[in-house]
Parts: C-alpha cells; structure tokens; sequence
C-alpha cells in the first residue's frame, strides 16, 4: 500500500511532536505531524484568551490484529490532537483508504462545534472562529 506522506520541517508542528508513536494501535507505527492549526480560545464567560494548537498526524496502513474490528486491504488510521485546552483531546480515525482516513482527521469544525458550549474560539487575528 502507498501512503501519503507530506512533510514540512520539524518545526511545523512544533518539535516536541515528530514524531509520535500509536500506543493505542498496540505497534509501533511512527507517524509524524503534517499538519497544523493553531487558534485563541476562551472559556466562555472568561475574557482571557488562551492558545490551541490542532495537530493532524501522517495516515498509517492498519495491521490485521491492531483494532477491534475486522479490516481489509488498504484500511488506515490517522490521528488528531488538540492540545492546550484544559482537558487532553486526541483520537485515531479510520478510513478505507489513507485519503479517507486523513480526510475524517482533518475534519476539525465538527470537533470544535462539540466544544462551543464550554468554549468559544478564535482566529489568531482575533476574529471568531464560528459565525454566531
């Protein structure tokens, strides 16, 4: 199986992230952050404005025995972390294919519309995030 890899220099998605190890996958798949987005956030109420940093990992091939359900040829993994909110925020989606499986990961606006009662969130520029 060919996997997409895109790669940008390592402080990209910040050092302390590249590369990272799928514990949940129980083997070592190496993947490394391809992708960021970095927004201000406040707890709603509050009018401090906080940092957050959304990192998307590098899609992975899915070995027969690593999850819970039955896979067929080509089914891959990605992972999402959202990191510098109070609580630690991170997944690993599936897809048929690594397209799949990236394009689920970086679907971050459903992720954050979960979170828009505790927070609301901000562009870096300082605009909002949503559109009330």
């Amino acid at each position: 199986m060919v996997m997409m890899s895109l790669r940008y220099p390592d402080t990209h998605c910040g050092a302390d992230h590249l590369p990272q190890t799928l514990d949940a996958n129980e083997y070592d798949a190496m993947t490394e952050c391809i992708a960021k987005r970095e927004l201000a956030y406040s707890v709603r109420g509050s009018g401090e404005r906080l940092t957050l940093v959304i990192r998307i990992f590098e899609p992975f091939e899915v070995k027969e025995g690593t999850v819970s359900f039955k896979i067929d040829y080509g089914v891959a993994g990605c992972r999402w972390e959202i990191d510098g909110l109070p609580e630690e925020l991170s997944d690993t989606v599936y897809g048929a294919d690594s397209l799949q499986a990236l394009q689920l990961a970086s679907d971050v606006d459903g992720i954050l519309q979960s979170l828009r009662k505790k927070y609301e969130f901000y562009f870096p520029s300082g605009e909002p995030y949503f559109q009330e």
